[in-house]
């Protein structure tokens, strides 16, 4: 009789099959950022300062409201695991939904920051360059959680690389988009810094538009509507995305309240800050993929009516994780 066997390596692939695109997005983003710190630092301390710190503020509450609407994957991927596609599309409309009003306090909040900088006792012309970069970066935030409701909702259904091909091809878009826009060329002015944060809005709607497209031209056995039906669906998304947005902003709060503080002591202090800042975030791009990963595992496991293997998943996941954040502190103790 042939031994039985483990489901454990098969789940291990599985959960790396998804989280590896998953994890190479989040490297995408994150090398954005750096792309943009490494273009602005051209400029001098305060331009580097101010898009270091405006950046950050600007992704501490996209991340605070995109944790909201991380509940669509979960909920999508249970959907998906039961065979019922259509509530899987009517979940991602209500996340688009949110996704829209979200977006309103996210631009007046940046609207009015730079005023509360100065008023904390920021430099002037520090508080001033911070606040032209908020008010071109901004408008990018629309897009940003309209991204983040398609790009759960493709990741629920296991199309994981449009999702990591959209956010590389956005980083050499983003900097030429930097190049024009910073240093001025083709006849356009230099904005400075605030160019930096103009790209990174312009590329954000870029990223959105793509997966938009991309929607398009999925069967229509999961389409995405905004009817009222859709409405339904709204306080199950909340329910559950409102907890996992409350602790992912308290987490990421942490990392804005400290760069803000840095702010007080000069731009120099800030720059310097915001520079270890972006390598020491590369590290958490990997475990982030995999609790991705994770979510929609055990998400779709559950939705097939198999509460055993999700839970399988969800401890492969954690030792996964585990595993990789031992490796990388044993790396930047060395």
């Amino acid at each position: 009789m042939a031994a039985e066997r483990s489901p454990i390596p098969s789940e291990v692939r599985a959960t790396l099959g998804i989280a590896a695109p998953l994890a190479a997005a989040n490297l995408a983003q994150m090398a954005m950022g750096i792309t943009n710190t490494i273009m602005v630092g051209e400029l001098g301390a305060a331009p580097l300062a101010a898009a270091g710190l405006g950046g950050m503020l600007f992704y501490m509450m996209a991340m605070l409201c995109q944790g909201v609407l991380s509940a669509v994957a979960p909920l999508a991927a249970h959907a998906i695991g039961a065979d019922d596609h259509p509530t899987a599309g009517r979940v991602a409309g209500a996340g688009l939904i949110v996704a829209a009003t979200l977006a309103l306090p996210i631009v007046a909040i940046l609207t009015a920051i730079p005023l509360l900088l100065a008023l904390l006792g920021y430099e002037p012309a520090l508080a001033t360059e911070i606040g032209n970069y908020l008010r071109m970066i901004r408008w990018g935030a629309p897009a940003f959680l309209g991204f983040a409701v398609f790009r759960f909702l493709l990741v629920a259904s296991f199309r994981t690389r449009i999702v990591m091909l959209v956010p590389l091809c956005a980083i050499p878009v983003n900097a030429a988009l930097n190049w024009v826009l910073i240093f001025g060329h083709f006849g356009l002015p230099a904005f400075g810094s605030a160019g930096s944060g103009c790209s990174t809005a312009i590329v954000q709607w870029l990223m959105l538009l793509s997966l938009a497209g991309y929607m398009l031209r999925m069967p229509t056995q999961m389409p995405v509507r905004l009817a009222v039906r859709v409405l339904s669906e709204i306080p199950r998304l909340l329910r559950l995305g409102l907890p996992i947005g409350v602790l992912l902003g308290l987490e990421v709060g942490v990392f804005a309240m400290t760069g803000i503080l840095m702010g007080l002591m000069g731009a120099d202090a800030l720059g310097a800050h915001q520079l270890v800042l972006n390598v020491a975030s590369l590290t958490f791009m990997v475990p982030l993929g995999l609790s991705q990963a994770a979510t929609v595992r055990v998400a779709y496991q559950l939705g097939l009516g198999v509460p055993a293997a999700a839970r399988r998943a969800a401890y492969i996941a954690v030792a996964l994780g585990a595993a990789f954040m031992s490796m990388t502190a044993v790396l930047l103790l060395t």
